[in-house]
Order: structure tokens, then sequence, then C-alpha cells
């Protein structure tokens, strides 16, 4: 399973621990393996569920290695309920360095599942280039990293991370974004531009602003169970002053099997390199992808765009709920998830 670094190539990997696969990761390697045949796919995992459309890693071979060892032995007091969630967004980076280590893998670009590759071009180009960069990753505001779509060379370059993960990881109010944000101050990361910018070259990246504003949030963050749109990040240097620019002329283009989005600025098109469908309604064939886009960022009638699709599975899901909690009143219930 080893690659060699100088491959024309680079390998895509996944990281889902701790959690079932659902629908729309699925989904969206699928949708990877359609438009961009020749990129290996790896998903990283500790479910037995076989995908078709990547190589399964599964955890429970993969010798742990001593900083997971120590990362997963740390204590952290958490001033919220979701710590779940941040250990297990940390904790993916830890996963992806014991796999790299163990089979040798290279240059690879890690997705989160809901974040859907557009254009590999300038993602084959920093692998190939020869530079001084372990890692790239955009910068969702000043200081906060996202790892939505994360470059890395080899699991030496991510070490370095990791490392900085587990001096800092019990300071109170640090969590992976916070840390990849900190961190991105070395000299070994590049951080990805989120707009376009002609000292940037023709492309950009979606630290998840831009899906979230045009494709709708995740609708159980939501009081009803609609992916609303509209929504901006406006913490110090996000680029919500750019997304509420009623001049910005977006273009979906569809070419065989692939779907790209370019967006002008001036009199040149820039592409987007990804786009974080926050929503999570991410289809199974490129073609729905283009309309689902077409829907985001095409003409929109403003209520009715701003309230965004219906999500039938989180419906059914608190259906389900309401039933059982307040009308069959089971106390042991629990949730069931659908997508």
């Amino acid at each position: 399973m080893s690659e060699n670094k100088k491959n024309e190539s680079f390998n895509v990997a996944w990281v889902e621990v701790g959690r079932p696969i659902g629908k729309y990761a699925r989904n969206n390697m699928r949708i990877m393996g359609k438009m961009f045949p020749n990129l290996k796919q790896y998903l990283i995992s500790d479910s037995t569920m076989a995908i078709n459309s990547a190589t399964v890693i599964d955890t429970r071979y993969v010798p742990l290695s001593n900083r997971t060892k120590e990362f997963l032995a740390k204590e952290k007091t958490w001033p919220h309920r979701q710590q779940y969630f941040w250990l297990g967004t940390t904790s993916r980076f830890f996963h992806l360095y014991d796999a790299m280590k163990f089979y040798g893998l290279e240059n690879v670009l890690h997705l989160e599942t809901d974040s859907v590759l557009l254009d590999e071009t300038p993602i084959r180009g920093f692998f190939q280039v020869e530079n001084d960069y372990d890692l790239a990753y955009p910068l969702q505001a000043s200081g906060i990293g996202c790892a939505s779509i994360l470059l890395v060379k080899n699991h030496e370059g991510l070490s370095k991370f990791l490392d900085f993960v587990l001096a800092n990881w019990t300071r109170n109010g640090v969590d992976d974004m916070s840390l990849l944000g900190e961190f991105s101050m070395r000299k070994e990361v590049r951080v990805l531009p989120t707009w376009p910018d002609k000292t940037e070259g023709d492309y950009f990246y979606d630290a998840q602003s831009i899906g979230k504003y045009y494709l709708g949030t995740d609708a159980r963050n939501c009081r009803l169970p609609f992916s609303k749109r509209g929504i901006i990040d406006r913490r110090e240097g996000a680029i919500f002053p750019m997304l509420l620019n009623s001049e910005n002329i977006w273009r979906i283009r569809r070419n065989y099997s692939q779907t790209s989005i370019q967006l002008k600025n001036g009199s040149h098109f820039y592409s987007l390199v990804n786009i974080h469908i926050h929503s999570k309604h991410i289809p199974k064939h490129p073609r729905a992808l283009t309309f689902l886009l077409n829907l985001g960022f095409g003409p929109r009638i403003p209520m009715v765009w701003r309230i965004g699709l219906f999500d039938r599975n989180v419906f059914a899901e608190r259906l389900i709920s309401f039933i059982s909690r307040r009308l069959l009143r089971r106390r042991n219930f629990q949730e069931r998830i659908f997508r």
C-alpha cells in the first residue's frame, strides 16, 4: 500500500472513528470516485462497513503510536457538553498519523466527510512542487484553522502538529480549530486562501463559510428541520463582507463527470477547490450535485432561499423521538440516526 512520494498523483484520506459512516459520507466518496477516478481513497475507521469506492483502513488493526496513546490518556476539563465531539475532531489527526506511518502513505489530502473536492489541480501542484511546507489548510477566521481540507506531505510533518497538540491540549478553551490557527503561524504551514487573491493564483478554498452560506447549515442546528441558508461567520478575519457583496458572480459548470464552481473577481474567474456542504445534503451522483449547487448559488427568491432545503431525515428523527419520549414515555429511548 506504500505510495511513492514523487508519484504524480496523491491519496485521499477520510477519517471517521467512533461513529457510524453516514450516508452523506458514502455519497461523497462515491462522487469522488466518479469525478476523480484516478485518485486512491482511504477510509480510516473503526467501522466494519465495506465501502466500494474506498479502501477501508480498520483502526483496530493499526498500532497506536506513542503520541496517540498519550493523547487518549490525557484528561481535559470542558466548559460545555460537546466533549465527545471536540475529542473526536482532534483525535482524527492522530488516527491519520498512525495510518500514514503504518502503511507508508505520503502526499495525502484529508477531507472531512461533508467536504466535496471540485478541483484537483492545485492539490496535485502542491505535492509536485518542491517546497518547505509540511501541511496546508485554510483559516475560517483569524486564529481559527479548518481541516475540512488538509494537505499532508508525510507522517513526519504531521507529527509536528501532533506534538503541538499534546503540549497545549489541556489549556482552557482550546480545541483542534484554535490549535490549527495557532500552528498556522509556523513556517512549515501554508495557509490556503479562502477568497480570490491574485497573489495566491487562480484557486481558493472553502473553510466551511461558503458552503454554509450558500448551501445551508446542518438542520440539526435549527429549530425547524430545514437547512437554513445565509448563515455567516462575523468573527474577525472571516470572509462574511465578501459573501454579502451583491455583485458576486458565481458560475456552476459541468464537464462530463466533473462539476466546478467559479467566482468572477474583476475580469477573471477563480476556481473553488472544495465545497464544505455543512447541511449534509450530498447526493450520489455529480449530476445531482450540479443541481444542488445551482439551487444554492443560482437565482433566488429571498425568503424561500434562506429557509433552505427540508431535511426529511432530521424530521423523521425528531418525530420518532417525540413519539417515544412524549407519547410512549420510554425512558431508555436511544436516538436514531437516519443519514
